[in-house]
């Protein structure tokens, strides 16, 4: 599938580049410019978009490198379109930090908007530049459409952004978080692939903080180091039709902010974000998801209006009392009200390990509201 994915994107942006351009330093952008059908060097350059400035990058070649004196090199204050392009990037003397937050981005937007299709992006050097990153001071939106994205420190980070669209991306091995929202409003996350989120580290697939009205459907995460979906003092939200494969912790994992505020405490003091809220989520409905071979399904914490319907659970664990402590929803469900548990569905994975004939492999059985699964 990765394969497939990968061709026919490399097959739709293949071009045949007429002209090589060096950028050197800081080239400011002040005005409508457009790059198309160009090789970039940005080896040693970097772009500043000044408020009144838009860039548009097209059916292009970039090959850039972040330096420690150069924290971005696309730092934007007014437009960028950037579509139909392969980057290579690099960072020199920069110390990889697989578990902390990187000062170094690719995109860094103070205010104005984004969009950004059909892309392909590789980052050279793992666990030192991040992808995406907006600050909080403005409201911005952004698109994200059909891109590959990967090794980068860190995916798409957003602050105080509504009606941003991300989908049908391909994060391949990016570290920390792929997705971070925080304050974010109307969002839809949509058909994106998460293929090894947090490569060999703790790192998430989506990470939804303090939001309201987003939408996670059709999704597919697979192999992740660490959670898959984390929602954290967030309402309005939608979890739908995703698939959710293997991962070391819960597929899905609903908690007070203090929980998740020091994985990511350097990214809330840049983004001037407290702990002085009420912990609470509200009104998070779950449903038709298919979670495999997770360590655990779905816990939550603090939650008012939780409905957890139609999902379909197939977990292997050590024994038959294992399965029903680690299935029993009066452990993974804390300080739940307001909860609408209705057919939702569990199944034993199918194991080598075991002699006998598995026949529990083949069989669905109710997941229960409360108590634990039992085959």
């Amino acid at each position: 599938m990765i394969k497939r994915s990968y061709f026919f994107l490399l097959f739709f942006i293949h071009h045949c580049y007429a002209e090589t351009l060096i950028i050197n330093g800081a080239t400011q952008i002040n005005t409508h410019v457009v790059y198309q059908n160009v090789t970039l060097d940005m080896s040693h350059g970097y772009f500043i978009i000044a408020p009144s400035g838009y860039l548009e990058i097209k059916d292009s070649q970039i090959n850039g490198t972040i330096f420690p004196d150069n924290f971005y090199l696309f730092n934007i204050e007014g437009g960028l379109r950037f579509e139909n392009n392969i980057l290579h990037l690099n960072s020199v003397n920069i110390i990889p930090q697989p578990n902390n937050i990187t000062n170094y981005f690719l995109f860094h937007i103070t205010r104005g908007m984004a969009k950004i299709e059909n892309n392909h992006f590789f980052m050279e050097t793992p666990y030192t530049v991040g992808f995406f990153l907006t600050d909080e001071k403005y409201k911005t939106t952004h698109l994200f459409y059909h891109n590959i994205i990967s090794q980068f420190h860190g995916g798409i980070f957003l602050a105080n952004s509504d009606n941003t669209i991300i989908k049908k991306n391909t994060f391949i091995k990016v570290s920390l978080s792929n997705i971070l929202n925080i304050k974010c409003h109307n969002s839809v996350l949509e058909k994106n692939k998460f293929l090894f989120s947090g490569y060999h580290t703790v790192g998430d697939a989506i990470d939804i903080f303090q939001s309201d009205a987003v939408n996670i459907k059709n999704n597919f995460i697979n192999s992740g180091y660490c959670y898959s979906i984390v929602i954290s003092d967030s309402k309005n939200l939608v979890i739908e039709q995703n698939q959710i494969l293997g991962g070391i912790t819960y597929g899905i994992s609903i908690e007070p902010f203090s929980y998740v505020y020091n994985r990511f405490v350097d990214l809330f003091t840049r983004w001037h974000v407290s702990l002085e809220h009420i912990n609470q989520n509200e009104n998070i409905k779950i449903q038709n998801n298919y979670l495999a071979q997770n360590r655990y399904g779905i816990t939550a914490t603090n939650v008012t209006g939780l409905t957890v319907m139609n999902n379909v659970f197939i977990q292997k664990f050590g024994s038959a009392s294992d399965r029903k402590f680690w299935t029993n929803n009066e452990i993974l469900l804390n300080n739940v009200t307001q909860l609408l548990w209705e057919n939702n569905k569990y199944k034993e994975a199918f194991s080598q390990d075991i002699s006998d004939s598995n026949k529990d492999a083949f069989q669905f059985v109710l997941f229960p509201s409360t108590g634990g699964v039992q085959l």
